[in-house]
């Protein structure tokens, strides 16, 4: 009975300046919880503002930011209850820790925000679509000037130089770390045990919707010579039209109604390379998607719709999600895997009889000391890498012309990933080592190159129902 009696003074308190003798009662903010937990229907709120967003996930997770005035409240209260009621016990009981506000509000709201959604609530850390509710205290400032004092140490310089801490002086974090050690004596003189009745309550002032990235994977032929992979631009200029990575992504914007759009490739080609057979494997993560749940069927229709957009440009195939844990084979394929070209080269002068047919000999598993080629040190730092040409073999084209000394022949080699084949058949003024004029002795150069393999068995295969 004398711990309800105190309780009951705590939160029965009257104001002594009204003496009237009939007067209205009035409701004031809990001084725990700023009213966040009073039973309303506030968190309709809530979802109607998730609604609006249009995120199709059929679960979700709450993250509650409340204002640190909160945790200087909790603090108070624990304060007061552990040096009001447990002062001189021999037993191990004491008030050490309240269930958290957050807890409870997810305890009290989850399930009513769950059931008006017709969403399942997860608590859990694997969840990939959050609702996160910031929630607003006017007097948030007011109340957490007291640390200034408190703990003068840590507080005045955050607020002194506001910037070096990223504009926040009161952050969860740093006021969680001060209480660990801070004593009722270190607390109460600076701020009251327990804490005052408010005059406002909390408000929620925020919903804001995030779902973690998916990602989609498939397979693009490049047909187009003036095409590149991605976004070329210089200087703020566009140097060509479009791009592989656009004509692909911009779909997929538009049907997952994503924020953003991140593509990633197999390796690249040069802009006027083409890419044929099967196709280089490539992943477009989705950033932010509200629909997440695509069929199979509506990935086709997409794959169609990116073909028929592309005029003829690009190819996709194989269109499919995939897990994040999957691109892994995509990032080992980039440098790990095999590749096969088809080249059209033409030697300025007949190279000595018998010399394309001793090609595949000479170069079997040949190692080249490959430095930067000069095309792409603008872009890339200086060094020297060791690549393998696996196999090659040169196969003579017919001339047209009468005494032209030129021998136009074509090309097929298997390369290790990362190869600049381009500087392979002509040398790049010596910087390749073997190249393919020393292999013929004579000087070679490239007219076109075509991908015709990428040796990475990745994205399976898609057959749609």
């Amino acid at each position: 009975m004398a711990l309800y009696s105190k309780f009951k003074d705590i939160f029965d308190q009257k104001d002594d300046a009204d003496d009237h003798e009939v007067k209205k009662s009035k409701s004031n903010p809990c001084i725990g919880c700023l009213n966040l937990l009073l039973d309303s229907n506030d968190y309709e709120k809530i979802c109607c503002e998730v609604e609006e967003n249009g995120y199709d996930a059929s679960s979700f997770t709450c993250a509650l930011s409340l204002p640190v005035s909160l945790q200087i409240r909790e603090k108070s209260m624990l304060l007061y209850l552990s040096h009001n009621f447990c002062k001189g016990q021999t037993n191990n009981y004491g008030f050490t820790q309240f269930v958290s506000l957050k807890d409870a509000w997810k305890w009290t709201y989850a399930p009513n925000i769950a059931e008006r959604l017709n969403k399942k609530f997860d608590s859990g850390i694997d969840q990939d679509f959050f609702v996160e509710i910031n929630v607003n205290y006017c007097d948030d400032e007011k109340e957490c000037s007291c640390l200034l004092k408190m703990h003068p140490d840590i507080f005045v310089p955050r607020s002194k130089h506001p910037r070096k801490y990223g504009g926040e002086i009161y952050t969860r974090k740093a006021v969680d770390s001060v209480f660990q050690n801070t004593t009722y004596e270190q607390f109460q003189p600076f701020y009251p045990c327990p804490p005052e009745i408010p005059t406002n309550s909390a408000q929620y002032s925020q919903t804001t919707c995030y779902h973690n990235s998916i990602y989609v994977a498939g397979r693009y032929n490049k047909f187009s010579r003036v095409l590149s992979q991605t976004p070329w631009v210089i200087d703020g200029e566009r140097r060509v039209e479009s791009s592989v990575q656009e004509l692909i992504c911009t779909c997929l914007i538009r049907e997952s109604k994503a924020q953003d759009a991140k593509f990633s490739a197999s390796g690249r080609e040069d802009v006027d390379v083409r890419t044929l057979g099967k196709g280089r494997p490539f992943a477009v993560e989705l950033v932010n998607p509200h629909r997440v749940h695509l069929t199979p069927l509506e990935l086709k229709a997409l794959q169609d719709e990116i073909n028929e957009n592309s005029e003829g440009k690009i190819a996709v195939r194989d269109l499919q999600i995939v897990s994040k844990d999957e691109l892994s084979e995509l990032k080992d394929g980039e440098e790990g895997k095999g590749k096969r070209y088809a080249a059209l080269c033409v030697a300025l002068t007949h190279p000595a009889p018998g010399a394309l047919e001793s090609l595949p000999e000479k170069a079997k598993d040949l190692v080249l000391h490959q430095k930067t080629p000069i095309r792409v040190l603008h872009r890339r730092p200086l060094a020297e890498r060791l690549r393998t040409i696996f196999d090659a073999s040169a196969e003579a084209l017919p001339s047209n012309s009468n005494g032209d000394e030129r021998l136009y022949f074509k090309l097929k080699v298997r390369t290790q990933a990362g190869t600049y084949v381009k500087e392979f058949v002509h040398g790049d003024f010596g910087r390749t080592q073997p190249n393919l004029g020393s292999l013929l002795g004579v000087e070679v150069d490239i007219l076109a190159l075509d991908v015709e393999e990428v040796e990475l068995d990745w994205p399976k295969e898609v057959h749609y129902g």
